[in-house]
């Protein structure tokens, strides 16, 4: 077979090719879970958090590096200073595109209630919540907007394009 190929390629002009190596930087922190507590107390962001708050922090399937130890952290500060955490997935049709499934699939991921303390509200509804500064059109999961003391959104994503729009390119 490998004749054939190359008797093929013969009369075409072919590169040559050298295969390279790239190694980018992977910095490490060696107590991870220490870090991130310090970080989350020290930022300030816990400073606009009051008792009884309830907060979606969304979830998504995109392989955010330590996404679950980085939620239970979120969560355990959070309840610490009285609010009502709770998990929204934000990823688009995975789990079949249905909200069951959608929780299926962040409980897969490691995403128990049992586990990160928050409870998992799923749903496939949206509601425009505004426009980028670009002219798209923003959405969010309807399940906090029911809520009628809905207070705050914590948005824990990685952008990459889909996999379907990488084959459509």
């Amino acid at each position: 077979m490998v004749g054939f190929i190359a008797d093929l390629l013969e009369p075409i002009p072919i590169s040559r090719v050298v295969g390279v190596t790239q190694t980018f930087d992977r910095p490490r922190i060696d107590d991870f879970n220490g870090t991130l507590k310090q970080l989350i107390s020290t930022s300030g962001a816990l400073e606009s958090v009051f008792p009884e708050m309830k907060i979606a922090i969304t979830v998504g399937s995109r392989g955010v590096s330590n996404q679950p130890l980085l939620v239970t952290e979120i969560v355990k500060a959070l309840r610490e200073k009285g609010a009502r955490p709770f998990l929204v997935p934000a990823m688009g049709s995975h789990g079949g595109a249905t909200s069951d499934g959608q929780k299926k699939t962040i409980e897969e991921m490691g995403f128990s209630e049992d586990k990160i303390g928050a409870p998992i509200r799923s749903s496939m509804e949206t509601v425009r919540i505004g426009t980028s500064e670009n002219g798209l059109p923003v959405y969010i999961d309807k399940t906090p907007t029911r809520l009628t003391v809905f207070s705050l959104s914590i948005v824990l994503n990685r952008i990459r394009p889909s996999a379907d729009l990488m084959k459509a390119a």
